[in-house]
């Protein structure tokens, strides 16, 4: 899974606990706005940058025109472990 750049070493462990949906057993539990108790533990594997995209702008008639690109960041996470905190 990858996500926007996070201040971790590559090869550690990470904790997010803001989880939005549980589902265990085909039972699928939803939070208002997280749920309470669930946390995943991921590993982090790499940090790498995204594909440049291209900035156009252009004003006709005037002769103004300016490119510039962008590379996102981004952290590629695997999932080791998803805690439900008793719920679903």
């Amino acid at each position: 899974m990858d996500v926007e750049k996070l201040a971790v070493e590559p090869g550690s462990e990470i904790e997010l606990s803001d989880v939005v949906a549980v589902s265990k057993d085909g039972k699928v539990s939803l939070g208002q706005p997280v749920v309470e108790g669930a946390k995943v533990i991921a590993q982090v594997h790499e940090h790498n940058k995204d594909k440049k995209i291209r900035v156009f702008k252009y004003k006709r008639k005037t002769r103004y025109r300016k490119t510039t690109g962008h590379r996102q960041s981004h952290t590629r996470l695997q999932v080791v472990e998803i805690q439900n905190g008793g719920t679903a």
